[in-house]
């Protein structure tokens, strides 16, 4: 009786843990590797708007826009209705964050031929271009990768539309 016992005990134990475990995207671990989002072992393919194996909660929304200097394309990743992460390339010179559903600029600029100034309310962070880089903005961290930027050429005052700043990046919520 002792053996049957101890048995049901076992069984009842892991089915409540199985009854309880959080979701594989919940579970796996959303980074930014050299450039890419990835969910475990999965790369997110940024084309698809279906979810993708590790996370059928996932979807995509595509924005294409057009800029006098070329077309510009945004895409987010949404968890159940909640962002989790964009890839952008477009023509400006920031990035946006999203908090409690609504989106933040954050202004970046260059500070050299490789590296980029994030501007923070706390303070300037200073990144690499080609280089993960975690920060936080208002208690929630995020991963950013920016793939490339460039100023205009010439003095921002004197810029038109043809002439503009020009942002490619990739921002992960890791809340």
């Amino acid at each position: 009786m002792k053996v049957s016992s101890l048995i049901a005990c076992i069984v009842c134990f892991l089915s409540l843990l199985l009854g309880c475990s959080p979701s594989s995207s919940e579970q796996a671990n959303w980074q930014i590797k050299h450039g890419s989002l990835w969910l475990g072992s999965e790369t997110v393919d940024w084309q698809s708007t279906t979810a993708f194996e590790m996370c059928n909660t996932c979807n995509i929304k595509q924005i294409a826009d057009f800029h006098p200097s070329g077309p510009s394309v945004t895409y987010q990743l949404f968890i159940t209705d909640k962002w989790k992460a964009s890839k952008v390339d477009e023509f400006r010179n920031w990035i946006l964050i999203w908090q409690n559903n609504h989106p933040v600029k954050i202004f970046v600029k260059a500070f050299s031929d490789t590296k980029l100034l994030l501007s923070l309310p706390n303070g300037e962070i200073e990144m690499d271009i080609q280089s993960k880089t975690n920060f936080s903005y208002n208690g929630k961290h995020y991963q950013l990768w920016v793939e490339s930027y460039r100023s205009p050429v010439i003095a921002a005052h004197f810029a038109n539309e043809l002439d503009s700043h020009h942002i490619d990046y990739l921002l992960l919520s890791l809340e």
